[in-house]
């Protein structure tokens, strides 16, 4: 199938940016299956609004200071325990990504489009409609699965994702 995408948008086998498709699929899966499903679940089966599941913008900007916060702590956090042999040896999931800027970037911005899936599935679909049932308890059975996605991976990182994931999901609810 690679081949078959790749030569139709001209990245075949020996074009530089082949290796990057797996990532390209990854993000648009994380997209359909972990937004779009759920958005056209909630708007056709269950009739309800999707900002009642956390899919909106307003409301959001008044903890912004919050989350530039949380973003400053992580920063530094992230670069530190990135020289870490577990990390090192984990990332980057795309061998080409320290041949260069040319590399990186596409990389990173693929990568990072399946993030915004993972946030919008766990902290919002997941979340809100747990949250129905058992309020700030669903953090942490949202929490469960969220967690189970990092194993596998060095555990201070499944560490960190669960402290940030309670953190965000808290945050969701409140925001």
């Amino acid at each position: 199938m690679y081949r078959w995408v790749g030569e139709g948008i001209g990245v075949g086998p020996r074009h530089a940016y082949y290796d990057l498709l797996p990532y390209g699929y990854w993000g648009l899966a994380s997209i359909l299956v972990r937004i779009l499903v759920p958005i056209l679940i909630i708007v056709f089966i269950y009739r309800e609004p999707i900002a009642n599941y956390g899919f909106r913008l307003s409301g959001g900007a008044k903890h912004t200071w919050v989350y530039v916060s949380f973003y400053l702590i992580m920063v530094p956090l992230v670069v530190a325990v990135s020289f870490l042999p577990g990390f090192q040896r984990q990332y980057p999931f795309y061998d080409d990504a320290v041949l260069g800027w040319a590399f990186f970037i596409p990389y990173t911005l693929l990568y990072g489009i399946q993030f915004f899936g993972v946030e919008a599935f766990f902290r919002g679909w997941v979340l809100f409609a747990l949250a129905r049932r058992l309020g700030f308890h669903a953090i942490g059975v949202m929490m469960i699965p969220y967690m189970m996605i990092h194993f596998g991976k060095p555990p201070l990182e499944t560490l960190g994702a669960t402290v940030a994931g309670v953190s965000l999901g808290f945050l969701a609810l409140k925001s």
